[in-house]
């Protein structure tokens, strides 16, 4: 949302054709932590909107890239909901990372979703935090202290029966360009990472039945509709019910004098049953009359069912925003929209349809065609896709380690696996690029003819960081022996054996005593035998894992099977002490060969190239490709955060064979392996890969570049476990994904520039909360309660992890620009501080390669102590209305400061704002006045209800409100008022009168008319007012009609004159024309869209052609003085551009012999820089007054300089009269 803080973000109303265009603005997405604006954005303000001949006319196809996991940022706006104070964008989403086979259609199709109002959804672990024995009252319970395995206890079975929670919710919100993550830290809700977002549960009977979050503009979010849904096992005769998300009802300013309201209908629906999961449990031992079975499959069937509500209606003073829906019939009975009707309470302005297809019972968006006030004419886009008939039902077992399509005729998800028994073949879950792209979005067709077109490839990754290592890799038999033969002199055999993971392991052995008879002790002799054998963990314990020895008068052998034994090293032995003794030991596994390529095929998709075409001539093409490699090495930068583990131990006792009572006597010892990850597969900034360096390279028809970026990773912070890891670990992931440095090539391939950025964990707001998670390790129906509390021989694995809410922020940034061709670089360093009230910036200071320190200051509403302050007066009372709102964002006091090589830094410009308590906005604008920089500023500050300026402010400008929080009056420092009038519901204005008076003017409109009335009521209001007014000397009057929601529809100058704007069926402006009717510029589109000659048809280039007009300048500061910056002139000389024949000035870079800084160090009143040269002025006395109470004279001075100026005058105390002097 763009909110409009009254004139000072007054958005361009007149331009309908941005609302029908896709506008996809180029930006590189790959940090979410943004550093505010240091250049004010408070300041002098044009409140009437740009007429639309000069409205831009937008651009297709710039596709914003999320580097980090490889994702395009599809974002198409459809239409806006409008207010007084808020716009409220309307788009759609489409998450291009890849379709899972149980990925389900939203309501606008297959990846995509619609942005519209918002919404907190909870996801519930354990039981909902607000119920009876929740987290919120539990969370002071969780035991301290629990290892990996640990014995039953009444707190752990309650734990595992969920009749206690120990584990805090986690919600997700994502409303009005708020998007994010927040849990219960203590008393109160924070987001993670930390923000400024007030967030405020709404509990009734036990329940939350909504929400408000304050942002730090103050606005209010109000969340008071609910969804509850309910989910039920196969296996499992309970259904959980609970609250699982809350949707947006209302946007309301601080003071409450503007809203958007959010209707909805209730429904009903329910999702297609699913295979939750599949485990298959078998007995890892001789099974010698044991009670429980050898062998368990179970499967394990998820039903949900919604009881929900979908967005009906969006409502503000002039506008209506209507939804449809109909049916999906697909898998599930989930409605999908059909249509979006905007209306501005008159007529209708906008109408959005969707056309759908269904491709294995789900449906896709194929396209979506706009009109506006007929359906005459209509715009259609068209959207493409990878082999959707070939998209899986979510009954479909086709599927990878993380559930994206394989095309593999699997009749189980439960992978291959070894145990006891030997080898179970199961499903393939290897990864298939080819099907795993299935059904992405590969192409948008816009009206205009042009088009993007997407290719995927499947994330790749080099490192791993928990979990095993799924797919690129094979097995191999190895054998491993010892062997010890008396006979030949070998009284002792010995190897050794490494295991880099968890391995099934055979042990065979064999131990007898030679004939002697026979060479080469080929044969036993059936004597007894000393031969020993065993196998042994080289590790701190030196634990035996196998032990056999020869006591008997025959041959001894045999073997043994290890399910899994725990990576190390092992020694194995064999020992023959006797004579003809022989020994020897066999250990077998199967040893796993790695794929040391460096790049494995993982899941998902990432962007491989983008193309736009501009649908006329593919040599205009601009492609964007993208490389996923560390630079150097050529292996993949990708990481993955966690590989799956199948695999799990398990033990349940039971009665000893022939024993009917139940007993925990006989053990049995279980492989069990699921189709899920036993090890929970986590997420970087929403992708299972993240990536550590990205080159993005950039082809276009007159120029080629490259750049690589570098981010943060799982490599660099990753997720920690405590205690075992099939529980959840403790996630650092807002660590990762952020930019840390970026490198810039030109089209030759030399470096030109670098910029690095260093970030800060910043602990000041750091909070965590516990939570702990168990599952069931050794079970028995019959345990019972120990004298110490626990129960045998019941164990259950324990792990703790943390929800950590940390702030996250740029600490410094430096920017490096490189001369390939004389082999020069120049530097500059931006150094940050915040203010912790609002997380913006407060301080940023700039070396550069000159020597040269800049130094910006912000001050912010809570920079200012008001907690004695009962009834605050005057600019005191302004700051604490802010305060009071939660208005954290608005700028108080902005100073820069600049100080070369080492000199004493110098103020060189300063502003203040104050503002009014009764509608928050600037009621005054103060600048501070100087001729030289100056070393003695004295910052803004208040003590007690008393505030203190620096003398050299003045006023520039004051500003008045209406009580709806429009800009009515603003008064510059020569005295001439500016005055405005709104109507539309207090949406737009209709009247600029320069000069005479707001109440004067006032009395002559009816203000609800202008309101509330149509067309032809405003326009004989605003007659009425040029005509009264027009006798007035110097007083000036502009009056503006609107077509709400559409656009400007006539502008009156002063002079009498009005221009009227002419839009097509679909609000495309079509034609300028004066005030007797006739057509002073005509605008024709082709088929495709574009601007075309209205003769000929050919199609127009409408883009500016800037040309050098020869003329430069030097920047200024606000004391007149330079600031090396330079400026060049251009003018548009293309004759179709909406800016021909206009001039602008464009930045020059840099020229310090040009525009040179001020004298070094020249600084005080009595100094001035002369041509380069600092000058020391003459001190005359011009006035002398003597003070009767103090005793004492009061003297004015100022200084005379070389070139006959003189400074400002400064006043003196003395003791004696001061001889009074005359400039010469």
């Amino acid at each position: 949302m763009i909110k409009q803080h009254s004139a000072f973000f007054y958005q361009n109303m007149s331009s309908r054709l941005l609302k029908i265009l896709f506008a996809f603005f180029l930006s590189i997405l790959c940090c979410s932590y943004a550093i505010s604006q240091v250049n004010d954005p408070q300041q002098k303000t044009v409140v009437v909107p740009p007429s639309p001949d000069a409205a831009s006319l937008g651009k297709y196809g710039e596709i914003p890239v999320s580097l980090y996991t490889g994702t395009p940022s599809i974002n198409i706006p459809v239409s806006q909901a409008e207010s007084r104070l808020f716009t409220l964008p309307i788009s759609l989403s489409y998450d291009a990372k890849g379709i899972q086979v149980n990925d389900l259609p939203s309501k606008c199709g297959l990846g995509w979703s619609i942005n519209t109002a918002g919404a907190i959804t909870r996801t519930v672990l354990g039981k909902p935090d607000e119920s009876n024995f929740g987290y919120n009252t539990k969370a002071g319970d969780i035991p301290s202290g629990l290892s990996n395995i640990v014995p039953g206890t009444n707190y752990l079975r309650n734990l595992f029966n969920n009749t206690i929670d120990a584990e805090a919710d986690v919600f997700y919100f994502n409303f009005n360009g708020h998007s994010g993550k927040f849990s219960k830290f203590g008393n109160e809700y924070r987001t993670i990472p930390y923000s400024k977002l007030k967030i405020t549960p709404i509990v009734s009977a036990g329940s939350i039945t909504g929400f408000t979050i304050v942002d730090n503009n103050g606005d209010i979010y109000e969340f008071l509709t609910f969804e509850r849904s309910s989910s039920s096992y196969s296996s499992s005769q309970m259904e959980t019910e609970n609250t699982s998300a809350w949707f947006l009802t209302k946007i309301v300013d601080p003071l409450h004098t503007d809203s958007l309201v959010f209707s909805y209908d209730a429904y009903g629906f329910s999702n297609p049953r699913i295979l939750a999961s599949e485990t298959k449990k078998r007995l890892n031992q001789p099974n010698v009359g044991g009670q429980l079975p050898t062998s368990v499959n179970n499967s394990q069937y998820l039903d949900q069912n919604f009881n929900s509500q979908r967005l009906k209606q969006i409502s503000g003073p002039n506008c209506l925003v209507n939804f449809y829906y109909s049916l999906q019939n697909g898998l599930n009975s989930d409605v999908k929209i059909d249509s979006i009707i905007v209306s501005n309470m008159q007529k209708v302005v906008d109408k959005v349809a969707f056309s759908y297809s269904s491709h294995g019972g789900k449906i896709v968006l194929d396209s979506l065609k706009t009109a506006y006030r007929t359906v005459v004419d209509n715009q259609t886009y068209k959207f493409e896709y990878l082999n959707p008939s070939y998209l899986p039902s979510v009954s479909s077992k086709a599927q990878d380690h993380w559930g994206f399509y394989n095309g593999v005729s699997n009749s189980t998800l439960v992978p291959t696996f070894n145990y006891y028994q030997g080898v179970e073949n199961g499903g393939d879950r290897h990864t298939e690029e080819s099907r795993a792209l299935t059904g992405l979005l590969t192409k948008i067709t816009y009206p205009t003819g042009g088009s993007s077109a997407f290719e995927y490839e499947s994330n790749q990754y080099g490192l791993v960081m928990a979990g095993s290592v799924p797919g690129n890799y094979s097995y191999k038999d190895e054998t491993y022996s010892a062997v010890a033969m008396n006979a030949a002199g070998r009284l002792e055999g010995r190897d050794t054996v490494e295991l880099s993971e968890s391995t099934p392991v055979e042990i065979s052995y064999r131990i007898f005593n030679c004939n002697p008879s026979l060479p080469g002790c080929q044969s036993p002799h059936h004597e007894p035998s000393e031969g020993k054998v065993y196998v042994q963990a080289v590790n701190s314990t030196g634990y035996v894992v196998y032990v056999e020895g020869g006591t008997i008068d025959d041959v001894r052998h045999g073997s043994y099977k290890i399910s899994s034994l725990s990576p190390g090293k092992y020694v194995l032995y064999a020992s023959a002490p006797g004579q003809y003794d022989k020994a020897s030991v066999f250990f077998k596994y199967r040893r796993k060969l790695i794929d040391t390529t460096g790049y494995r095929l993982g899941p998902g998709a990432r962007i491989r190239k983008i193309t736009h075409s501009d649908g006329i001539d593919t040599t205009n093409n601009r492609i964007q490709w993208f490389e996923y490699k560390m630079p150097g090495e050529g292996a993949s930068s990708g990481v993955l955060l966690t590989g799956p583990v199948y695999q799990s131990n398990y033990i349940e006792y039971s009665s000893a064979p022939g024993i009917p009572t139940p007993t925990c006597g006989y053990e049995n010892a279980y492989t069990t392996v699921s189709s899920n990850s036993t090890v929970q597969l986590g997420t970087t900034s929403g992708s299972y890969i993240g990536y550590q360096a990205v080159t993005e390279i950039f082809e276009g028809s007159d120029s080629a570049y490259k750049t690589i970026s570098y981010f943060t990773s799982p490599a660099d912070y990753m997720d920690t476990y405590n205690g075992s890891r099939t529980l959840p670990p403790t996630s650092y992931d807002y660590k990762r994904g952020l930019l840390v440095k970026k490198e810039y090539y030109n089209q030759e391939g030399q470096l030109v520039k670098q910029e690095k950025m260093d970030y800060l964990f910043d602990t000041l707001f750091r909070k965590e909360n516990l939570n702990l998670r168990i599952g069931q390790q050794t079970y028995c129906i019959a345990s019972t309660m120990q004298g110490d509390g626990t129960y045998s021989p019941e164990k259950f694995y324990a792990g703790y992890y943390k929800n950590i809410s940390e702030w996250v922020h740029l600490k410094s940034d430096t920017v490096r620009l490189f001369d390939p061709v004389h082999n020069t670089s120049l530097q500059t360093t931006n150094t940050y501080r915040y203010d912790t009230s609002s997380l913006l910036v407060a301080r940023v200071e700039t070396q550069n390669s000159n020597g040269e320190t800049i130094v910006k200051s912000i001050t912010y509403p809570y920079n200012y102590n008001l907690s004695g302050v009962l009834s605050p007066q005057g600019n005191v009372e302004g700051i604490a209305a802010l305060q009071k709102k939660n208005i954290l964002t608005r700028q108080i006091e902005t100073y820069k400061s600049v100080s070369l090589s080492g000199a004493t830094p110098a103020t060189t410009e300063a502003q203040l704002f104050t503002y009014d308590p009764s509608n928050l906005e600037i009621d005054c604008l103060y600048q501070l006045k100087l001729r030289l920089p100056v070393t003695d500023f004295s910052a803004y500050t208040i003590t007690g209800n008393t505030d203190q300026m620096d003398s050299r402010y003045m006023p520039r400008e004051t500003y008045k409100y209406g009580k709806n929080r429009r800009l009515i009056s603003v008064v510059p420092e020569d005295g001439v008022p500016t005055h405005y009038l709104w109507g539309y519901k207090g949406q737009y204005p209709v009247a600029k009168i320069v000069g005479s008076n707001y109440s004067t003017i006032r009395q002559l409109v009816d203000s609800s008319v202008l309101n509330n009335g149509d067309s032809v009521q405003i326009r004989q209001q605003l007659s009425n007012l040029r005509n009264s007014l027009s006798a007035s000397s110097g007083v000036l009057v502009t009056t503006f009609l609107y077509d709400p929601l559409i656009g400007m529809t006539s502008q009156t100058t002063p002079s009498g004159n009005t221009i009227y704007y002419d839009y097509d069926g679909i609000g495309r402006l079509i034609a300028i024309r004066d005030g007797g009717g006739n057509i002073i510029k005509k605008i024709c589109y082709s088929y495709a869209g574009q601007v075309v000659d209205c003769n000929t048809g050919q199609v127009i280039d409408t883009r500016p052609h800037w040309v050098a007009t020869g003329n430069l300048r030097c920047v200024k500061d606000a004391s007149n003085n330079n600031t090396q910056e330079q400026e060049l002139e251009q003018r548009d000389d293309n004759l179709n551009s909406m800016s021909y024949n206009q001039l602008r000035w464009i930045s020059n870079g840099t020229n310090a012999t040009a525009c040179p800084l001020p004298c070094p160090g020249c600084l005080g009143r009595d100094k001035k820089c002369i041509n380069g040269v600092c000058k020391t002025g003459i001190k005359i006395y011009t006035g002398s007054t003597y003070n009767h109470t103090t005793g004492n004279y009061t003297c004015t001075y100022h200084y005379q300089f070389p070139d006959g100026s003189v400074s400002d005058d400064y006043t003196e105390r003395s003791s004696e009269p001061c001889m009074v002097q005359f400039a010469r």
